[in-house]
């Protein structure tokens, strides 16, 4: 099956290259869920964003928010988190 969370989360370089993965990552809960699908786990692995999921065989849901909402709130503050669905195409 496509769209596995890695074996070896904690010993992922990769990861630890994209800032938005290596400042969100929880190797604890990543650990727990090594070699399971993404599908229902989607809040519990910051790769989401990144785009990882798009070999998963099954939809993905994530919510996403706008990062300008807590830098300029002011301005941006009306921007809503959004649920969004990522899903394979063949």
């Amino acid at each position: 099956m496509r769209g596995k969370v890695c074996n070896k989360p904690c010993k992922n370089m990769a990861c630890l290259r994209l800032k938005n993965i290596y400042k969100n990552k929880k190797d604890d809960i990543e650990q727990a869920i090594a070699g399971c699908t993404i599908h229902g786990h989607e809040s519990e692995i910051p790769c989401i964003a990144e785009g990882v999921a798009f070999m998963s065989d099954k939809p993905i849901t994530r919510m996403v928010n706008h990062p300008y909402v807590k830098s300029f709130p002011e301005t941006h503050s009306h921007f809503r988190d959004t649920e969004t669905d990522l899903v394979y195409s063949r």
